[in-house]
């Protein structure tokens, strides 16, 4: 059960379903980043470098979801995979489909 204070007089269907949804963004992209970039296994203890790091993920995660398609919409994982094997061949053949989209 959760309780929540709101000077919002509304309906409690349409307060319920927009807490929801934001909890579902928030979880796709905190699930994302934990299982994509093993985020939750970081030991950095510099914060300046842990926030440069996720800053760095969210913009590669932006990235991978964009091309998604161009990779027949496999896994961001085995994308990120397929990406390592020849990173310089496919930042040119990723930059070329995002600009072509």
């Amino acid at each position: 059960m959760r309780y929540y204070i709101s000077s919002l007089f509304c309906d409690i269907n349409l307060f319920s379903n927009a807490i929801r949804n934001h909890w579902s963004v928030e979880n796709k992209l905190h699930w994302h980043l934990d299982f994509t970039f093993k985020q939750d296994n970081n030991t950095t203890t510099n914060k300046t470098a842990l926030l440069n790091l996720e800053i760095i993920n969210k913009f590669c995660l932006a990235i991978l979801n964009r091309v998604k398609p161009f990779y027949n919409n496999i896994s961001l994982k085995r994308i990120r995979k397929i990406i390592s094997y020849n990173f310089e061949k496919s930042l040119v053949n990723l930059m070329c489909f995002l600009s072509l989209s």
